[in-house]
């Protein structure tokens, strides 16, 4: 078997990525692997994808094949249940896969996907080695971290009974939900009240929190519950004894074309507050006197829509040297870029990304705390500004209408049924999920492509990748590499396509995550 999977001329089509762990975890040189039919299924349609073989091939393979006589006997043009043909022996999945080949491939070529099918062979040989090399817990400061966010959640606690005047189960709705609109005399909508109580959801307290300290408490304490529950617990029972965890690598799960990982679910480690944050603390070197290093590339999901909308204002505030954020800010209120204020920058930071996600002026309006009207007022002056933008996504929406998919600039798919949906809401959201999956998709391909490229120049180097967190590549550095890593790892990322507007990529180091 051994030599059987070194040998360069015998090819493979497997599990790539399963099967490139598994030989190196056994001492062998996998070799030749030309075809994954899982990954291929997933480029040609995101929405067929499934760890269950039969699930898969069902959607490509008719159950009237011409089976082979020696295994179904003569004359064997019968009609089999492939749940059937998949019990009989796993020798026949092996020929399913082998029957697929061709009818994959086809598609492949049809979609003019092979640069795509390539680039995630290469990459599932990329995820093998991050998958075994894991990444290095610190355990004495994860510790640290769970014990100050105990002692912060009981003081959180404390506060709340105080102002409720009496203790109770926070985590109950029921009991809080009378707490606060019974008790307390808290505001309550006829919507926020059920039949079995009230309603304390995120939504419902963050309408509470500016006016009501009770309100503020109990979503922070939430905050900390799930922190601890989440991460700190979650990665004790992850790690193993040798304080590593080893992330799996879902390659084809996502409909955007992004990575997904568990055990732990590396991609969704939090960084969007400062108590979040505090977890990447517990991430370190391997190395004795090893460093971290994050490269991140910069609002590439904006980048990437100037360069597809082919929007000169966009283009012309990328390629200056000036902040974008700042930029838009500066026209939508008509000031001077040294007169834009945090708040400013802040509006047009949401109206640029909220552009992206098709957000709508009430979206607008309730992540920036405006009316309606006034939010309205904002998309309308930044359409007539970037009228470009606005052509490119209404041609996406009709695109996605007549074909039923969008695609990115390599072709990668995404099925929208929604879109043809008689229901309203579901429509709307087809309609913001078509405006969305080309640019998302596009950068996931990118970050793939450089995942690929990053690994190639960093051959003969003792630092290694050792994680992929949405636009982010997270590194182990060995003492004395992290200036040259650095200076390849932007090379490559940067360079990995060329577009109107540059990809540019922020770089950071230190201890830990954190510090990085």
């Amino acid at each position: 078997l051994k030599e059987y999977l070194e040998n360069n001329n015998t090819k493979k089509t497997f599990d790539y990525k399963r099967l490139y762990v598994v030989c190196k975890l056994n001492n062998i040189n996998l070799n030749n692997v030309i075809y994954d039919a899982l990954l291929a299924t997933y480029l040609i349609n995101p929405s067929y994808v499934s760890d269950d073989l039969k699930t898969v091939m069902e959607h490509f393979i008719s159950t009237n094949f011409n089976y082979d006589e020696n295994v179904y006997g003569k004359g064997a043009k019968i009609v089999i249940p492939i749940d059937d043909i998949i019990a009989i022996h796993s020798i026949n999945k092996c020929l399913i896969i082998k029957e697929s080949e061709n009818i994959l491939l086809n598609n492949i070529k049809e979609n003019n996907q092979e640069l795509l099918l390539e680039t995630e062979l290469k990459l599932s040989k990329v995820l093998g080695d991050m998958e075994i090399n894991g990444l290095k817990i610190d355990s004495l400061v994860l510790k640290e971290i769970g014990n100050d966010l105990l002692e912060r959640q009981k003081v959180i606690e404390n506060k709340i009974y105080n102002i409720a005047g009496e203790i109770f189960n926070i985590n109950s709705v029921k009991q809080l939900g009378e707490i606060l609109f019974e008790k307390l005399s808290l505001p309550c909508s006829k919507k926020n009240k059920t039949k079995t109580g009230y309603s304390t959801s995120v939504e419902v307290l963050e309408k509470l929190a500016p006016n009501f300290e009770i309100a503020r408490l109990v979503l922070e304490y939430r905050g900390v519950s799930k922190i601890i529950s989440t991460y700190v617990n979650g990665l004790i029972e992850v790690k193993n004894d040798e304080d590593f965890v080893h992330p799996l690598y879902k390659q084809a799960l996502t409909q955007t074309g992004r990575l997904s990982s568990v055990n732990p679910n590396i991609q969704n480690m939090p960084i969007r507050t400062e108590m979040g944050q505090v977890i990447r603390k517990a991430f370190v070197s391997r190395f004795d006197g090893g460093k971290i290093l994050s490269c991140d590339y910069s609002q590439i999901e904006l980048r990437v829509l100037a360069h597809m909308a082919d929007d000169q204002p966009m283009i012309d505030s990328f390629n200056s040297s000036e902040d974008f954020h700042t930029n838009t800010a500066s026209w939508l209120y008509e000031v001077k870029p040294e007169e834009v204020t945090k708040d400013m920058r802040r509006t047009a930071k949401a109206i640029n990304f909220g552009i992206v996600y098709g957000m709508s002026a009430w979206g607008l309006s309730e992540s920036i705390n405006i009316t309606p009207f006034e939010a309205n007022m904002y998309i309308m002056k930044y359409f007539d500004n970037h009228f470009k933008v606005r052509q490119f996504l209404d041609e996406i929406i009709l695109n996605a209408k007549n074909d039923g998919y969008t695609k990115t600039l390599f072709n990668r798919l995404r099925y929208i049924p929604e879109l043809q949906s008689s229901n309203k809401n579901l429509a709307s959201f087809g309609e913001r999920t078509a405006m969305n999956a080309p640019i998302q998709g596009t950068a996931a391909d990118i970050i793939k492509m450089a995942m690929v490229e990053v690994t190639k120049a960093m051959k003969g180097m003792k630092s290694i990748l050792i994680a992929q967190v949405h636009d982010e590549l997270l590194f182990d550095v060995y003492p004395g590499e992290l200036e040259e890593l650095e200076r390849i790892v932007k090379a490559s990322m940067e360079g990995v396509v060329s577009f109107k507007v540059p990809l540019l990529v922020e770089s950071g180091s230190g201890n830990n995550w954190l510090e990085s």
